[in-house]
């Protein structure tokens, strides 16, 4: 599998994951979007950071660094996720209660 394959596959299958990019010396290598349809789709830049929580990471061997991972998330997907959640939490109290 390579790296645009599997960065589009986490991109689709994480529910929250806005965007995924990765970088080296600030330059883009590669980068996921999602559409506003929610289809994960290959992009040439990289987002703006104003409203997204957005966590990066390095990527490294050893002791050589090899670029940056950074993770976009939007509130819309991480809220919709949270309420499924609570949904699922909620209704397994009540069906336990009931028997």
């Amino acid at each position: 599998m390579s790296v645009s394959d599997f960065i589009s596959a986490e991109v689709k299958s994480n529910k929250i994951a806005e965007a995924i990019f990765i970088l080296k010396d600030e330059k883009l290598i590669h980068g996921v979007f999602r559409n506003m349809n929610g289809d994960a789709v290959r992009t040439e830049s990289v987002l703006p950071q104003a409203g997204y929580w957005v966590a990066e990471a390095g990527i490294s061997r050893g002791t050589q660094k090899l670029g940056t991972v950074r993770l976009f998330v939007t509130p819309r997907y991480l809220y919709a996720e949270l309420r499924n959640t609570l949904f699922t939490i909620i209704a397994e109290i009540v069906m336990t209660n009931i028997v």
